[in-house]
Order: C-alpha cells, then structure tokens, then sequence
C-alpha cells in the first residue's frame, strides 16, 4: 500500500512540474503576444499548480484528488487525440464548393477596378454605369471622398514619417509594373527540363526570393478573369474591356507573411505599411520568376497588386498554400490568414501541389470571431451561400471597402483576430495539429478560444519603428 502511495505521490507530482511548465509557457507566449485575457489564464494555472505542489507536500491525500484531475486530463487529451474523417470537399480544392454552372469573374467589377479605372465623364465611365446603374451613387461618393483608400491613415491622423512609408512601399510595385507580361526572346529554343525537377527549383527559388509560401496549382479556367478591368499609368486605355483569353497551364503562387507585430495595430496605419511591403514583395518575386520562364522559352505573366489576370484566393486553395475561410481569406498552417498572395502563370509544364484540409471549414462555421470584429459589419454571422454556381460565405465588398475609405487603411482586423492567424509557437502549433486531425476539436476550440482570449478585437501597440501615435 504504501509502494502504491508513493508511485502515485511520485507520478502526480511529476504530471504537476509539467502542468507549471506548460502553464509558464503559455503565461510567456501571452505577454509576448499581448493578449492581457490569456495573460490572466496563465497565471492563475501557473498559480492553481504551485499550490498544488504544496498540497501535495504537506497533505498527501491530495494526491488521489490529483490522480483524478489528471486522469480527466488524459481521457479528454485521448479524445482530442481520435481522428476523424477528411473533409473530402476541402480536398477537392475550389471544385469542393462548386455547386452549378460558374460564370467567369469580370475584372471590371471588382471595386479596386471601378474606382481607379473609371474615370467620370469618360467614355468607359458612362458605358459601365449604363449597364450597372446600382453600383455608380456608392463608387461616386467613394471617388468624392479620395478613392478606395479615402485620406491615407486618416484613422490615426499619422505623421508624414508614417504615411511615407505607405507610399514607399507601393513604390517598388510601380518600378515593376510596365513589364508584368515578359516576352519570350525570338530565335531561342525552350528550355527541356524534367516537371518535377523545374517544379522543385522554382520551389526552392521563390523561397529563396523572399516568398514565405509557394505552391503549384493545374489552372482551372474558371478562376480567370473574363475581361480587363485595372488600369495602370503605363497601360493603353483602349486595353480596359479586353476579353482575357490566356492559355496558361499552371501557376505558382507565393504567399507573404504578414508580420503580426505590426498587425496588432489594425486597423491603423502600420497594417497599411505592412500590406503595401507584401505587395511590393510579390511584385518583385513573380516579376523575377515570370521573367525566368520568359528567358526559358515559355509563356509567362506576373499577376501581383493590380495585375490579376486570375483571382488569387482560388488558385492559393488548389495549390495547397490553405483553406478559404468566413472572411475571404485564405487560412494557412503556418501564418493563418496573415498572407499576401501573388502568382506567376504560365505554360511551362509542372507538378501541381494537391489542395489541404487544415479543419478550417467546420473550425469557421463555429467561430465568428471575424464577424463579430469586423467594423463595417461585412462578413456574414450566418452560414453558406450559392452565389454563381459556388456555395461559400459571400463577404459584402462594398461595406468594406466603404469602411476602408473612411479610415485610410486597409484595416486587418479580420486577418489578425483570426485564431489561425496567432504567430506559429509552441502552443498554437499544438492546437492548429489537433484541428488538422480532430473533430471534436474543430467544434470545441473555437468556443474554448472566445473564454480564453475574448470575443472582439482590441487593438495593440505597434513597434516603435511603425509607431503611428504623436510623439
């Protein structure tokens, strides 16, 4: 009997040192983070376990009451650890949500476009609003209040240090811009290279470049724009309404990372700061890789900031880089929703990545946490959607983008409140393995999620090289 005392003394006192470091290290990754409601959390488990420590020292029946707490503990870890089904939808990349016929997505449409390429009194001006009258008294107000963006960083009234940096940063995509379709040099002979062999070195080479991300996708013509619809200085106007007819195969997507220091600040200036260095990222990666291809002998275009030919978010699900989520996004493993995305399309031939299920889908249908953040109220609380042929949440742009010109920034509160999107430590690599396997965790961590670290966004301090706050 008292062999039996002290190997359980000795097992519950081992299991309780564990507790203390897991405690701590969650108290630490908190206060890193900032996340005050989780700080509170680690420090009353680092507290509940020395106490622990104690009681078990100086009264040892404690230790069968212990035996106990830590045999729940292991039979709900056993349950967390059962894995379920693979969402087969998730593995079918964007046919998953394919439900009826798919009409091809008009570039001229999309709100960044309409703002930016249609000029009032101009000829283009008044042939789109003849044939969109609904949407002309929204864009009209947008474009008398300064654009998609309104004044930049009016949210926080920034010093000029900090709105240069936004227009810094844009500048690199601007020094790219007058050549997003490289030729191919006439007279040479295309390069014969084995597909994976070229699939692995242009993998390795976007690393390389500074993407944080890559993937191959099989282009489904579905996801290419129908017609032209962003204008840029350097472009003919008479290309605006071009029909899109491109016999691209394959394209590799990169994603960028979103630095979640400087998120914390969203929705003030430095997300705006951060998402223009992305851009400018992606503009000189694709714009490297696509002229590769080019000198190789094959057809390529850079599709990065306002040089879509396709819609990036269905080419980063088929080339495995995530899952698309409430808000739009697309969820990495790594970065969650803090991503930028750009592609490289061309004919070369390839080895496409096959697409992922991270339990994003049956993770979001519980948490609306985007939702309930969001400050233009733009992305639905409720479920699903059909909307041209795709069953998916269906984000209200124009609310969005109105919000967007309000304040002067992009915003980012959806892409940073987002559990996925917490930096990738310890603990949160933990948690996002169990979603990729379990299915009771998918259902229970979001509500886990709401008690240990809130409902709604708080905003946080920026670093002090982006500080947006007078001086």
């Amino acid at each position: 009997m008292m062999e039996l005392g002290t190997t359980v003394m000795v097992i519950t006192f081992i299991f309780n040192l564990a507790m203390i470091g897991v405690a701590g290290l969650f108290f630490h990754e908190s206060w890193r983070e900032q996340e005050t409601r989780a700080v509170k959390f680690g420090l009353a488990g680092l507290a509940i376990h020395i106490c622990f420590v104690f009681l078990l020292i100086t009264v040892p029946i404690f230790q069968y009451i212990l035996l106990i707490y830590l045999t729940v503990l292991v039979f709900f870890g056993l349950i967390l650890l059962v894995p379920g089904r693979k969402n087969a939808s998730a593995l079918k990349g964007t046919s998953g949500c394919v439900v009826g016929d798919v009409e091809k997505f008009d570039e001229r449409d999309v709100v960044f476009a309409r703002n930016e390429s249609l000029e009032p009194g101009s000829e283009r001006y008044k042939q789109y609003y003849e044939t969109h009258p609904d949407l002309k008294e929204r864009d009209d107000l947008r474009r008398a209040k300064g654009g998609n963006l309104g004044r930049i960083c009016s949210v926080d009234g920034s010093p000029p240090i900090i709105v240069n940096m936004v227009k810094g940063s844009f500048s690199g995509i601007k020094t790219m811009e007058s050549n997003p379709h490289p030729q191919v040099p006439q007279g040479d002979e295309q390069i014969q290279i084995d597909p994976q062999e070229a699939t692995e070195r242009i993998k390795k080479w976007a690393l390389q470049l500074g993407a944080d991300l890559v993937g191959i996708a099989k282009i489904d013509q579905r996801w290419m724009y129908s017609h032209k619809g962003h204008l840029r200085e350097y472009q003919d106007i008479n290309t605006w309404g071009q029909e899109i007819n491109r016999n691209f195969t394959y394209a590799v997507v990169i994603a960028t990372e979103m630095d979640h220091e400087v998120m914390y600040a969203a929705p003030h200036s430095p997300v705006l700061v951060e998402t223009m260095r992305n851009y400018s990222m992606g503009a000189f990666i694709t714009s490297t890789i696509a002229n590769w291809f080019a000198q190789s002998g094959y057809e390529a275009a850079a599709d990065y900031a306002s040089h879509y030919e396709s819609l990036m978010v269905p080419l980063a699900i088929d080339a495995g880089i995530g899952q698309f989520s409430r808000m739009g996004y697309v969820i990495s493993e790594k970065f969650g929703a803090r991503l930028r995305l750009a592609a490289v399309l061309t004919d070369m031939p390839l080895v496409a990545d096959k697409p992922v299920d991270l339990g994003v889908d049956e993770f979001c249908q519980a948490c609306k946490k985007c939702a309930e953040s969001c400050p233009s109220r733009s992305i639905p609380m409720e479920g699903k959607i059909v909307k041209n042929g795709l069953l998916r949440w269906i984000l209200d742009d124009d609310s969005c983008y109105a919000y967007w010109g309000r304040v002067g920034t992009d915003c980012g509160v959806c892409m940073i409140i987002c559990p996925f999107s917490r930096p990738n430590r310890s603990i949160h690599r933990l948690i996002k393995w169990l979603l990729k396997r379990s299915p009771v965790a998918r259902k229970l961590l979001p509500h886990l999620d709401n008690v240990v670290y809130g409902r709604k966004w708080k905003t946080r301090r920026s670093p002090a090289w982006v500080n947006y706050k007078p001086q």
